[in-house]
């Protein structure tokens, strides 16, 4: 035998087995999103994908109807199934040259839960009563799955449960006990991490066209983008404080919470673009109070400037913020009342994802202000219960401040849903801030006692400050408070079907037809 051959043969040798077995693979599916227990999303044609050998035939059948696909040369496939109504539990089977069973399947709702450490913090964290509320957590319809974990679905009881994200758990069990459906919840977070991580690649283009921080987008390349183009119902966030404290940078960037709007907008917008599953819901939790009580009116705080980039981040459609400013403990990054925040959040969903009539969703949220002699006057939006201090005592949080920018305290006063804001050492007031600090005093709620958003009046708003009012002609008319445009000031197209009737900046008065006129 030739030196060469001695040298090289087996090379070639184990070079023909490798070939030899991608030829005759199996078919596959991911190591993590596909298992038994999953579910699939209702009423629509669900990706399965995966792969086989080169050019194999692939059917997938699931509730008595076939679908077959044929591998690419690189083996890959994906496949479209029928998912139908909500029930089961179901088989999905794959075949080619080997049989696949996929077993216990359910189709209902899936809700992908992202973020940073408090999203992440898990049921066993909480300890306490709320540890065992999860020795009641049994509940076979609801499935849960933790991307960096397994990867695998599981039935939702006391074991499963310990372990999984708290927030995300009390969000699927308050929307499954209301819509009675089958509930999914993919848990994909890490915790000290910023919103540049989590975004795609077009999107941190778009918001950092000379961006050389590798970091940035590799959390979405490692934990979102192998998920993608799973069929979801929608996602929820928890995430900002590295965002506001500088976690991992050093020294921390004096940009980055007064951009913080702008960059959670376009990783939103990146998301929904790559799942291309249109503005799916989105809902997000506004950063809870934490650190040093509040003392000071002209407190400066990144906390509070990511909490008011937050709030304008409802500029885009389809999202819902879940106020937390309540729940924070100023020892702990980590509060433990996860349970506030999954009702929060699950409120929105009941109101907006699943249509629930008459369901007060949301806390009192700013919409204008208007200056009257020594006093100004804010309007919200979410009093419709009207608007109360939560102790029964006088409101506390707000600062006034007149053209000097001199924050002090204010007096304020509650008019059906508004709330009155003055000061006697500020004549001519102009500016109004509520729960502007790291960790704010402050007690504005609605009558069915979801807390106010901290706010500040001056700055980028939201983009319509009045709410729609019905006119005789059948159309909705609105009134701009401020030029139409979004959180960080471009202008905004008008919704579908909208006409300008008069006016502009200011005084803008938009039409378009109500739907069924």
């Amino acid at each position: 035998m030739s030196r060469f051959f001695r040298r090289t043969g087996p090379l070639i040798v184990l070079s023909i087995l490798v070939a030899g077995a991608r030829a005759g693979a199996d078919v596959s599916l991911p190591a993590k999103g596909f298992s038994d227990n999953m579910v699939l999303q209702r009423g629509m044609a669900a990706p399965v994908w995966g792969t086989a050998s080169a050019g194999e035939d692939v059917t997938l059948t699931f509730r008595g109807k076939d679908v077959a696909v044929k591998a690419g040369t690189d083996g890959k496939w994906t496949a479209k199934v029928e998912t139908g109504a909500a029930g089961g539990p179901f088989e999905l089977v794959l075949k080619g040259k080997n049989t696949l069973t996929l077993k216990n399947v359910m189709v209902g709702d899936v809700w992908l839960a992202g973020g940073q450490s408090n999203m992440e913090f898990t049921m066993k964290g909480i300890g306490g009563a709320n540890l065992d509320s999860a020795k009641l957590a049994d509940f076979p319809d609801i499935r849960l799955m933790t991307f960096r974990a397994d990867g695998k679905w599981h039935p939702c009881d006391t074991g499963s449960v310990l372990n999984f994200s708290a927030t995300a758990y009390y969000f699927a069990k308050m929307v499954h006990q209301t819509q009675k459906i089958p509930i999914g919840v993919i848990s994909s977070n890490v915790g000290g991490t910023e919103v540049e991580r989590w975004m795609d690649s077009s999107a941190l283009r778009e918001v950092l066209p000379n961006d050389t921080d590798m970091m940035n987008g590799d959390l979405y390349r490692a934990n979102i983008a192998p998920l993608i183009p799973y069929g979801l119902k929608g996602a929820i966030w928890y995430q900002g404080e590295s965002d506001a404290s500088g976690a991992g940078r050093n020294p921390h960037p004096t940009w980055i919470a007064p951009n913080y709007a702008r960059h959670f907008g376009a990783m939103i917008k990146g998301w929904r673009r790559q799942w291309n599953q249109g503005d799916f819901p989105f809902y997000f939790v506004q950063l809870a109070n934490h650190m040093a009580v509040q003392t000071n009116p002209a407190e400066e705080s990144n906390w509070a400037v990511v909490r008011e980039m937050q709030r304008l981040t409802l500029a885009l459609p389809q999202t819902h913020m879940a106020v937390a400013i309540d729940i924070g403990e100023a020892a702990d990054i980590h509060p433990k009342d996860k349970w506030d925040v999954g009702k929060r959040l699950a409120l929105g969903a009941r109101a907006l994802a699943y249509g629930e009539k008459n369901l007060a969703y949301n806390g009192p949220l700013f919409r204008t202000k208007s200056v009257r002699g020594s006093s100004v006057r804010c309007v919200f939006w979410g009093a419709e219960s009207g608007l109360k201090a939560k102790d029964g005592g006088k409101l506390t949080g707000f600062a006034v401040a007149g053209s000097d920018n001199k924050w002090v305290w204010a007096d304020a006063a509650i008019d059906k849903d508004t709330v009155i804001v003055s000061s006697a050492t500020v004549s001519s007031p102009l500016k109004v801030r509520y729960g502007w600090a790291n960790n704010p005093t402050c007690n504005l709620y609605n009558g069915v006692g979801l807390p106010a958003s901290p706010f500040q009046t001056d700055g980028a708003q939201l983009p319509v400050a009045l709410a729609p009012a019905r006119t005789a002609s059948g159309r909705l008319t609105l009134r701009a408070s401020t030029e139409i445009v979004d959180a960080v000031g471009r202008s905004l197209e008008l919704p579908a079907g909208a006409s300008r009737v008069s006016g502009m900046g200011p005084k803008a008065t938009l039409a378009f037809p109500i739907p069924g006129k």
